[in-house]
């Protein structure tokens, strides 16, 4: 048996239940099972803007509810362009809006 303890770093509370959250291979989640609180690193939302949830952003995310992105990517411009994601849970899932620094 070793004696090696691991330790899971946390990213924030969840906003459902206030358990912690972990990263896993796709998503940062809920460590209470009974939650289902899945922030996931990919989304259709996300991808269209060519970026992805990386640890930085989901603390940031958890904490306040937003983070600021400097390198999100317009299709119909074909340029990048910088703007606020904002995370809203309804209880049943997480939804992302934008919105632009004054």
């Amino acid at each position: 048996m070793s004696n090696y303890n691991y330790t899971k770093e946390t990213f924030g509370k969840c906003p459902r239940c206030n358990s912690n959250i972990y990263e896993g291979g796709k998503s940062f989640y809920c460590s209470n099972p009974d939650c289902g609180f899945t922030l996931w690193k990919e989304s259709f939302y996300l991808k269209r803007m060519k970026k992805t949830i990386n640890g930085d952003m989901a603390r940031e995310l958890l904490e306040k509810g937003q983070t600021y992105v400097d390198d999100l990517w317009s299709e119909k411009k074909q340029k990048t362009f910088a703007a606020y994601l904002n995370m809203t849970d309804d209880g049943e899932r997480v939804n992302f809006s934008l919105s632009f620094p004054e």
